[in-house]
């Protein structure tokens, strides 16, 4: 980011904020045009980025931003800062943080747009092109993602901040869990997906999400790098050395050497079922399976770790999964029939142990289930 956006100021309003706006405007046509030849649905998501707690790039160096936010009354400080900065953005954003101090939340909000429109350094897109969104959305064929409501309806004050953005555009990980579950609520409503589908509460998908502690700490780190530099610092501000505290630090140490990705996984997996962790421990096996699509072995060891804590929908997702990938398995037919049962699916279990019966010389965990299910 340094490197590419020293010195690229666009006004506001300018010709060549227009031109790009245009050029947003062109290109977006051009991709839609060829999917409507082909009449394929397109679903078109708007845009959203960080607007509370993140400053007009072009205002860095200029302001103390860090004593604004974190002064209790910002009155005072505010005019002195006003007076300093003919920056417009500085000014609508000092603005915004003073109608939040005074829980004037849409007045806010109104005012933190306006200074994200302003910033001459154009890291976050201008509402204008949430306006070419809307028009190409109202054509046949496409339908809008509206991510952007599904952010303020999940933010605290309505106002997307660093809850949701780790910085000014990318997400953290409950942002993308908005961003993923605005994608699902919008195919299942056009129906692109069909009839058949397994639907689960927000909490459940939340708890499930794939990301696990180790994640986390790796995305910390990495956004710590970048932001200790141009365009968030005037200049390059090194990071404190980092001292590990525990056996997931280590990894991240090792990570960032260069470690081969499997193998690390592997190690986590070692880490977390020693400290008896395994819902984590499933995570990563489920993370595995998702990165070996070829793997029946990465799946079946899903399905069995999340079976082992009793969360047989998970496991039943990955022992599908494990047996179609190897469809003569017999422990997978076994397994997946043990969860059918489970989750009282008795039709579907009797016609796996059918399956297996016809194939196995030992029958004697398939009559075990059999006797299971007569008694039902």
């Amino acid at each position: 980011m340094s490197k590419v956006a020293k010195g690229q100021h666009i006004a506001y309003d300018s010709s060549l904020y227009h031109k790009g706006i245009e050029q947003f405007r062109d290109n977006l046509k051009v991709i839609l045009s060829k999917y409507k030849a082909q009449q394929i649905p397109v679903l078109l998501a708007n845009l959203v980025s960080n607007e509370q707690d993140q400053p007009p790039f072009s205002s860095i160096g200029k302001v103390d931003w860090q004593q604004a936010v974190k002064s209790s009354d910002l009155s005072t400080e505010q005019i002195h800062l006003l007076n300093k900065t003919d920056d417009d953005a500085s000014k609508a954003y000092l603005s915004a943080l003073s109608f939040v101090n005074n829980r004037k939340f849409n007045e806010a909000l109104e005012q933190f747009i306006k200074a994200k429109d302003l910033d001459q350094l154009r890291f976050r897109a201008p509402s204008a092109f949430n306006q070419v969104i809307s028009d190409f959305a109202a054509e046949d064929g496409v339908s809008l993602v509206n991510v952007e409501q599904l952010y303020r309806q999940d933010s605290r004050l309505g106002i997307v901040d660093q809850q949701l953005m780790l910085e000014h555009v990318h997400p953290t990980l409950r942002g993308y869990f908005i961003l993923a579950e605005s994608f699902y609520t919008a195919i299942k409503n056009t129906g692109l997906i069909g009839d058949e589908y397994t639907s689960v509460t927000r909490q459940k998908a939340w708890l499930d999400v794939p990301v696990t502690e180790f994640d986390e700490a790796w995305a910390q780190l990495k956004i710590k790098q970048l932001k200790s530099d141009y365009p968030f610092k005037v200049k390059f501000e090194p990071l404190p050395e980092f001292t590990p505290k525990s056996e997931v630090d280590y990894l991240l140490i090792e990570r960032a050497q260069g470690i081969d990705w499997i193998a690390q996984q592997k190690k986590l997996i070692s880490i977390y079922k020693a400290n008896k962790q395994l819902g984590q421990a499933a995570k990563v096996y489920g993370v595995l399976s998702d990165a070996l699509i070829n793997s029946p072995i990465a799946a079946n060891e899903a399905a069995l770790i999340y079976r082992q804590i009793s969360d047989i929908p998970m496991s039943t997702f990955y022992q599908r999964r494990a047996l179609k990938l190897d469809p003569d398995n017999q422990n997978y037919i076994l397994n997946l029939a043990h969860n059918y049962f489970l989750l009282k699916q008795f039709d579907s279990s009797l016609s796996l142990l059918i399956k297996a019966k016809a194939k196995l010389k030992d029958t004697s965990r398939v009559d075990f289930l059999s006797e299971k299910l007569n008694k039902q």
